[in-house]
């Protein structure tokens, strides 16, 4: 008889275990592979705004305008930029791939007035970049409803340089201009957050360089102005993400 009981509470010891090792193994199971993600796959469209700081070093070929006037160097300004972004994403797991593109209008003005002191001379060296487009890769990793992302790519800038002398019209007697979209590099980093299941909001930094630009002045050829820009750009923006029926499904 007591052979039996003890048979009975080994089994009911035993038994009790292996359900509780199948409530563990199934609660850590759903824990670590059920939580719900966001799903950042798919095409998407969206607006940004924001601003930025450019900064442009100018230089000249001869020794009139840059060495006595002290008319070139380091200068930089402010302005505001607005524009709108389409892109595409991939997710695997949580990795995600992305490539978008955007266009935006700025009013990036950087200028620095040189008076000539007697000299006979008043010269105006400005930079200004009136928009800015790039084309992008982003590499990002997803936290549920939030993805934080690297990004890379090409910028075309489109900027109008300018040395004027004398209050004279554009590449007349010494003063030139070039007006015109130049190509050049983009980095910067952001962090996503969807707010829906359709919208995203985003806070993103940039910073966009572009190639010196030489001017050569139409009239008597014998100064060289050169021009080199780049920008620091931060913004926020708003995205609609296309074909979306639920923003999140559990991983597999």
């Amino acid at each position: 008889m007591r052979k039996m009981v003890f048979a009975a509470a080994v089994a009911a010891v035993f038994g009790m275990g292996s359900a509780s090792a199948a409530d563990l193994s199934g609660g850590v199971k759903d824990t670590m592979f059920s939580e719900p993600a966001a799903v950042w796959s798919g095409g998407y469209v969206g607006i940004s705004g924001g601003g930025g700081i450019m900064m442009t070093n100018s230089g000249e070929s001869s020794a009139n305008i840059c060495y006595n006037l002290a008319a070139c160097g380091d200068f930089q300004g402010i302005g505001g930029i607005v524009g709108g972004t389409l892109g595409y994403n991939w997710q695997i797991l949580n990795l995600v791939l992305g490539l978008e593109g955007d266009i935006s209008w700025a009013n990036l003005d950087a200028r620095r007035n040189i008076s000539a002191n007697g000299s006979g001379y008043d010269w105006y060296m400005g930079s200004n970049i009136d928009g800015i487009a790039t084309l992008r890769l982003r590499t990002g990793y997803a936290v549920g409803a939030n993805l934080f992302y690297i990004t890379g790519g090409a910028a075309f800038v489109d900027t109008k340089h300018e040395a004027i002398a004398n209050a004279s019209a554009c590449n007349t007697n010494n003063s030139s201009c070039s007006d015109g979209w130049r190509t050049g590099f983009t980095v910067g980093a952001g962090y996503e957050a969807m707010i829906t299941s359709n919208l995203s909001l985003k806070g993103e930094y940039l910073y966009i360089g572009t190639p010196t630009d030489t001017l050569v002045n139409s009239i008597n050829h014998q100064d060289t102005y050169l021009f080199s820009d780049n920008a620091q750009i931060a913004r926020i923006g708003l995205n609609y993400r296309f074909g979306v029926s639920s923003g999140y499904q559990p991983l597999k």
